[in-house]
């Protein structure tokens, strides 16, 4: 046979197999069920022997008690013994109850004497509406037993507040034995007004509260900034920061020095700048005021320091037109203060070279901002000043080169290669 074919009949046995399993499964269900069924008509043919012999024993007991009617059967029989049965049990009760209800009269006629003399005793009567009756008892011995319940809380409260006065008397005189002040503190006490001091008292304990409210608040900080400082303990930024502290000091350390070099120099310069004003300074206004009037044709004839300036903490430079006009420096055009600037410098480097030392003079463009009669004017200046000192002059303007060219016949042109 084929794969197929074997495959077919494989799952045909099976198929087979499992309808077998299913029948002997039946089979032994089925035998099961036969047996019980045979157990249960055994069981009902006993039951019903039993129920017919109860029947002949219920009317035998019937006829016994003279009770047998036509058509009773045994239920109508067990009815008749229930119902006997009850009756007997309630004529107990009667009995029983009977004998309660004595015995609870006897208990309310001693209990109402008993009521009666305490009442006598203690002078507490009932409303008047109440009639001496069992009920208008109770309420007599409700009353007393609400009067008596209030008087013995009094009672209690009285001796409870007693012992709390005594005690606090105690403690008090324990405390004030042990201060200096004693004496005065008992005649405070005995002159002093409770309702002040209540006061006081509240007060001072909304102001603990408040204290108290804050001081947990400051132990959480507290508590915060010590897990805060414990994290920063445990990290490595603290190593970090020394690392920068040090390297910070170190820095401020290296600016202090640069500072006070620097500083050292600056005094040394003002110094010696404040020695030269005042010992040179007369020289070199008068060299500069006999440039800058050749330098404006006359326009300004001189330069007096004013040493009364407010503004400033040192003399003040101006210059005085024909007319006699005082003029700072800042009231004057651009090109005249610059021309006013370059005198200075002129007669600085001249006053310079005859005490100190010949160092050469360098100018950059200085005549770019000057008109052509006051550009030639400036160049003379410069051609004097080259007499005695090196001059170097930087220009970019071809214009300004002829100019000094012709300002100084013997001057040297040097042209430099343009700049990248």
């Amino acid at each position: 046979p084929s794969g197929a074919e074997v495959r077919a009949a494989s799952q045909h046995a099976a198929d087979d197999l499992g309808r077998r399993r299913s029948v002997d499964r039946f089979t032994r269900d089925l035998a099961r069920a036969t047996a019980r069924a045979d157990d249960a008509r055994y069981e009902l043919g006993s039951a019903e022997t039993a129920v017919a012999s109860a029947e002949e024993a219920l009317v035998r007991v019937a006829s016994g008690l003279g009770l047998e009617r036509a058509g009773a059967g045994a239920a109508a029989l067990l009815e008749l013994v229930d119902a006997l049965d009850a009756i007997a049990r309630l004529r107990s009760d009667r009995v029983e109850v009977a004998a309660m209800l004595e015995r609870a009269d006897q208990a309310a006629a001693r209990y109402e004497a008993d009521v009666a003399r305490l009442a006598a005793a203690l002078d507490v009567h009932g409303p008047p509406e109440l009639a001496p009756t069992h009920g208008g008892h109770i309420a007599l011995v409700a009353a007393l037993g609400d009067e008596l319940r209030a008087s013995l809380d009094r009672a209690h409260e009285r001796d409870a507040r007693r012992r709390r006065a005594d005690e606090a008397r105690s403690a008090l005189v324990r405390r004030l034995e042990a201060v200096p002040r004693s004496r005065e503190l008992a005649e405070e006490l005995a002159s002093g007004d409770p309702g002040a001091w209540r006061v006081e008292q509240e007060s001072l304990s909304r102001a603990l509260e408040t204290a108290e409210a804050r001081h947990d608040e400051l132990v959480k900080e507290v508590r915060d900034a010590e897990r805060e400082l414990e994290q920063l303990a445990q990290s490595s930024e603290i190593a970090e920061r020394e690392i920068e502290r040090e390297r910070v000091a170190a820095d401020l350390a290296s600016a202090l020095e640069h500072y006070c070099v620097a500083w050292l120099a600056d005094h040394l310069l003002d110094t010696a700048l404040r020695r030269y004003e005042r010992e040179r300074q007369p020289e070199v206004v008068a060299r500069a005021s006999s440039l800058f009037r050749a330098v404006t044709g006359g326009r300004y004839v001189d330069l007096v320091t004013r040493a009364d300036a407010e503004s400033s903490t040192r003399p003040e430079l101006v210059a005085l037109d024909a007319a006699g006009t005082a003029l700072d420096a800042g009231s004057l055009s651009r090109g005249t203060a610059e021309q006013l600037y370059l005198c200075l410098r002129l007669a600085l480097a001249s006053s310079f070279a005859r005490t100190a030392a010949t160092l050469p003079i360098v100018l950059d463009d200085v005549l770019v901002n000057f008109d052509p009669a006051r550009a030639a004017a400036v160049a003379r200046a410069v051609v004097e000043a080259a007499e005695t000192q090196q001059v170097v002059a930087f220009t970019c303007h071809p214009h300004l080169v002829e100019v000094l060219r012709r300002a100084a016949c013997g001057a040297r042109v040097v042209d430099l290669p343009a700049s990248r």
